[in-house]
């Protein structure tokens, strides 16, 4: 990506109109980002700068998704009208796609009984101008998911890019921002197999 400048308004074509979207720069986490890799060693500071970049989507001034764009791939998924969309790669071209037109139908089931509404307590703001709220972050990437890709920077743009759906849904349903401050990649065994 060329151009990483804060906005850009962008048309994209649903059914047979286009509609008028605004991507928003995504800034969730910022140069102070610390990047440590678990080692054999002890924790050791990775020198890089994650190659990635990320944008709110939206739709009449509401957040409606999040597109990243990192290591060759772009990452999207936007709710228009009440209907899933993703931007997907087949054989090399990418498609916008109505999740539930999709042929691979999930078969994730819910199996949590008792469904109870959450409401965060968060104070709102007094006004416009004010700061929303703000969860700090640290991200770990276990030892499987690392061995999954070839380096840390590939692992570590995938865990942002997760993390921009995340914020994105923080941000568009509840006010809160989040930032990501660290972020540990385990390249050694990791206390989380069992």
């Amino acid at each position: 990506i060329n151009n990483t400048s804060i906005t850009h308004n962008i048309s994209l074509p649903i059914g047979f109109k286009y509609f008028d979207f605004t991507f928003e720069k995504n800034d969730f986490f910022n140069s102070e980002l610390k990047i440590i890799s678990k080692t054999n060693f002890g924790d050791e500071k990775l020198d890089f700068d994650p190659e990635f970049i990320s944008y709110k989507i939206l739709y009449k001034k509401n957040i409606v998704g999040v597109i990243s764009f990192y290591d060759g791939i772009i990452d999207c998924s936007l709710n228009h009208k009440g209907q899933q969309y993703e931007i997907t790669n087949f054989q090399g071209s990418y498609f916008l796609i109505k999740v539930s037109d999709s042929k691979e139908k999930s078969d994730f089931k819910c199996t949590l009984k008792e469904y109870k509404k959450y409401t965060p307590r968060l104070s709102t703001p007094k006004s416009s101008s004010q700061l929303q709220q703000c969860i700090q972050m640290a991200i770990e990437v276990d030892y499987y998911t690392r061995n999954t890709f070839s380096s840390n920077s590939a692992a570590t743009n995938w865990a942002l890019a997760i993390m921009a759906g995340v914020s994105q849904l923080y941000e568009s349903q509840a006010n809160v921002s989040i930032t990501v401050d660290y972020i540990y990649v385990w390249n050694t065994a990791d206390p989380y197999s069992a």
